[in-house]
């Protein structure tokens, strides 16, 4: 596959507040096996596309179209297949956005997303937004361990094109409002 390709730009998705490492095959294939995955040249290939920037969350079809444009060889099946097996194995974290839309996420901490239904893009959202203590002590203190939202919003109308937290805080405070 050699070096990995940027994803079409104006996916309108910025990075993430944990960037994924950008990862050359030797890596993808150490963290294949750490994960206790058989190394295929598609796994490998795919993952690399994955973490090629820097974190970006793709569908089973944005990736497949990713790895054709990159000379990678696979059917849309086995692009659902590996995606599932990486998502099982702690590699990729799977993001239900609404029934029509899964996206993976190569950063499978816990965090936070806004999905705007109308453009199909999901964007991160700070993780101060959310604060443990507070949320447990409104639950009667119970243990709060993590805390994941997904925020849905009909249209980007009003937030900022900008792709960094700042945009990121524009269009969560206004998606919090609606």
């Amino acid at each position: 596959m050699g070096a990995p390709r940027q994803p079409a730009s104006g996916s309108g998705q910025g990075p993430h507040p944990a960037e994924a490492p950008v990862v050359d095959g030797a890596t993808a294939a150490r963290l294949l096996r750490h994960a206790g995955l058989k190394v295929t040249r598609q796994r490998t290939d795919l993952l690399q596309l994955l973490m090629s920037d820097n974190g970006r969350r793709l569908t089973p079809e944005q990736l497949h179209s990713a790895a054709i444009a990159a000379g990678v060889r696979t059917s849309l099946a086995t692009v659902y297949n590996t995606l599932g097996r990486l998502a099982e194995h702690g590699l990729l974290r799977r993001i239900v956005a609404d029934d029509r839309k899964t996206f993976f996420d190569p950063v499978p901490q816990h965090h936070s997303h806004l999905y705007i239904e109308g453009t199909g893009e999901l964007r991160d959202l700070p993780d101060r937004w959310f604060d443990l203590e507070e949320i447990s002590r409104r639950l009667g203190g119970v243990d709060a361990g993590k805390v994941e939202v997904l925020v849905r919003i009909r249209s980007s109308a009003g937030l900022s094109a900008a792709d960094g937290e700042d945009g990121a805080e524009r269009g969560g405070k206004k998606a919090a409002r609606s």
